[in-house]
């Protein structure tokens, strides 16, 4: 295997490769540009993009450059809540369903599939995989928010435990300490 620094040092240090790389990045924007352009109009929406779209470039190109600055008391706060809170989720999951739905650092997607598909024997959700094309089992949050509207009584308080805890899982991902830059800013 090659050295990720010796992969960036060869892209950098090939013209062609840097030149192909860039092309092919403004190629694909120019691309994007047509679709979304349409879909705008289509929707009766350009007008109002392009108003606002000037106007909120400043303000971002700002917060970019200077961040927000973060009180890290506060953000240490929230985190360790929203750890606990998941913590708690936990702790409930298991008693109803007497399984550790749980991995390393959070509910395990693979022992979800297991417990909806094998052991409460729902039908199982697939997705469309934009990558390979293909179609995959998941348990993601839309796969349990249909489940839940189909067999509410089977997932009474257990699906909504399950999005609770994926939502805050998302949240603390926000408060970790390397969204913060070691100037105390978040950009």
């Amino acid at each position: 295997f090659k050295d990720p620094d010796e992969i960036a040092k060869d892209f950098y240090n090939s013209q062609d490769t840097f030149y192909r790389y860039n092309g092919k990045d403004a190629a694909v924007t120019r691309e994007l540009y047509d679709i979304y352009t349409k879909r705008l109009s289509d929707q009766g929406r350009l007008e109002f993009y392009l108003q606002h779209y000037g106007t909120l470039l400043a303000p971002l190109h700002g917060l970019q450059l200077h961040g927000i600055p973060v009180d890290d008391h506060k953000r240490r706060y929230r985190l360790a809540h929203l750890a606990a809170d998941c913590i708690e989720i936990q702790d409930r999951l298991e008693t109803l369903t007497g399984l550790q739905l749980y991995g390393k650092s959070s509910l395990s997607n693979t022992k979800l599939k297991t417990y909806l598909y094998d052991t409460l024997k729902l039908p199982a959700q697939e997705r469309q995989r934009k990558a390979r094309g293909e179609k995959t089992t998941t348990a993601d949050e839309l796969a349990v928010r249909k489940l839940m509207l189909k067999y509410p009584k089977v997932l009474g308080e257990i699906g909504p435990l399950i999005l609770t805890h994926k939502r805050k899982d998302k949240l603390r991902e926000f408060y970790a300490e390397d969204r913060v830059d070691p100037d105390g800013y978040f950009r």
